[in-house]
């Protein structure tokens, strides 16, 4: 749309298609999997990327486990929970409360074989 003067044409208003909308994050991911995979698909967001907790676990079997004053026994990611599960022999109350300043909370799961006594 636009005026016209008699001399000149001025465009007022382009009348053009709106962009067409971008695919979500569920939807790329969606898209990028579907290829792979002709079944059911839940495509969902979570706290944690898998690479991070991946990492997490990492540093637990490592030295930052040992710092911390953690004998670890096993170690495994939670996918559901979005968490790394640790076994330990025992946990005491400094080394959860820095397992949490770390690393937030919910985002390792500690089972103690032994509880400190006293």
């Amino acid at each position: 749309m636009g005026t016209y003067d008699g001399a000149s044409f001025t465009v007022v208003q382009v009348d053009r298609p709106p962009p067409a909308p971008r695919p979500s994050h569920r939807e790329q991911f969606e898209a990028e999997l579907r290829p792979r995979w002709g079944g059911r698909l839940c495509v969902t967001r979570q706290q944690r990327s898998h690479r991070g907790l991946q990492r997490i676990q990492r540093e637990l079997q490592g030295p930052a486990g040992a710092e911390l004053g953690l004998h670890v026994l096993t170690t495994g990611i939670d996918d559901h929970a979005n968490a790394v599960t640790v076994t330990v022999v025992v946990l005491e109350e400094r080394a959860r409360r820095a397992l949490e300043a770390r690393h937030g909370a919910g985002a390792v799961l500690v089972d103690a074989r032994l509880t400190p006594v006293g």
